[in-house]
């Protein structure tokens, strides 16, 4: 039996206090815990993502120019409130490939989000963690990625049908969570889970 989050927590805040095989060994079972099979595209990330979006990333992007001002912008209330959908500009939109034999295949089959809706979520998104992906979110092998721009630099994102995306930038990552309770209309699979339900 895996042992639950909070003792895999208490673990990482001891790691400071054990020697580097026993670090070793906790990092394994964190990583251990976290590869749930429905949680594989969370944890591998860059596996999932598509060829040529890697090769665009390494080709566009110079760590030394990098300014990064859209994370900035996403992780501040009233920064975000002021950003023009007009300002961002998706320069590739498309479904990446996932393993049909995944039980969420059939909902997947023919999934995908238009332009107008990826730049909507992205201004009207809140930051979230792993903990609160887990807790509030579903996740779904089907996925839209691409490229975009803002202020003339370029970033990679990669929107999941359970209405959370991602965003990089060279080494620089963020992960956002839309919260409207109209997820399902504008396209997602599903929405935010609503813990108020639950009897």
């Amino acid at each position: 039996m895996k042992p639950p989050i909070v003792v895999l927590l208490v673990c990482l805040f001891a790691c400071e206090r054990v020697s580097p095989k026993q670090k070793e060994a906790m990092d394994a079972l964190v990583q251990d815990t976290l590869k749930d099979s429905r949680y594989d595209s969370i944890v591998s990330f860059e596996d999932h993502r598509s060829q040529d979006i890697k090769e665009a990333e390494k080709s566009h992007l110079h760590k030394d120019s990098l300014k990064g001002e859209l994370f900035d912008v996403l992780t501040n209330n009233k920064q975000r409130k002021q950003l023009k959908e007009n300002q961002i500009e998706l320069l590739t939109r498309k479904s990446a490939p996932y393993e049909q034999s995944s039980g969420d295949y059939e909902e997947c089959k023919g999934w995908s989000i238009s332009e107008k809706t990826i730049k909507y979520v992205m201004k009207h998104s809140k930051m979230i963690d792993f903990r609160e992906l887990h807790d509030m979110f579903d996740v779904y092998p089907c996925v839209v990625e691409g490229e975009l721009t803002y202020k003339g630099e370029s970033y990679f994102y990669r929107v999941n049908a359970g209405s959370w995306w991602e965003l990089t930038q060279g080494e620089k990552y963020l992960m956002m969570g839309y919260y409207g309770d109209d997820a399902i209309k504008r396209g997602f699979i599903n929405g935010v889970y609503d813990w108020s339900k639950v009897e």
